[in-house]
């Protein structure tokens, strides 16, 4: 009997977390506007975990929300000053970007390789940071 019991507990508890996980809602996540965030708040979001939009839009697992904050982010980022460096090459590499993030929205063939290309990391930061 007390076997019968601990079956039954245990079945109620997991339908129970079952339920709670089917209608948990997801967490919602604040962004800053665009226009507010530093060169480093762009960073973070456009490449790094948890978003990594450049990886989710080169490799074509991007949302349309996804692909058009990354464009945004990159717009953001042609608007601002480099820290170190000249006007004329960030310019450069920032319109690079949003060509290709573009590209990648428009479906463009070997857009994914165009975007990587462009969001060289080291290519950048050996100039700008």
């Amino acid at each position: 009997m007390t076997s019968q019991r601990t079956i039954a507990a245990a079945t109620a508890l997991l339908f129970m977390v079952g339920v709670g996980l089917l209608f948990a809602e997801e967490p919602t996540t604040k962004r800053k506007p665009v226009e507010e965030m530093s060169i480093s708040d762009i960073m973070q979001e456009a490449h790094k975990k948890p978003s990594q939009l450049l990886k989710k839009v080169a490799t074509g697992q991007a949302s349309d929300s996804d692909r058009q904050r990354l464009k945004s982010l990159y717009e953001a980022l042609a608007k601002t000053t480099p820290p170190n460096g000249s006007a004329e090459s960030w310019e450069q590499k920032t319109t690079v970007l949003v060509q290709a993030v573009d590209g990648a929205i428009a479906g463009e063939p070997s857009a994914d390789a165009h975007l990587f290309k462009a969001a060289n990391c080291a290519a950048c930061h050996q100039e700008h940071k």
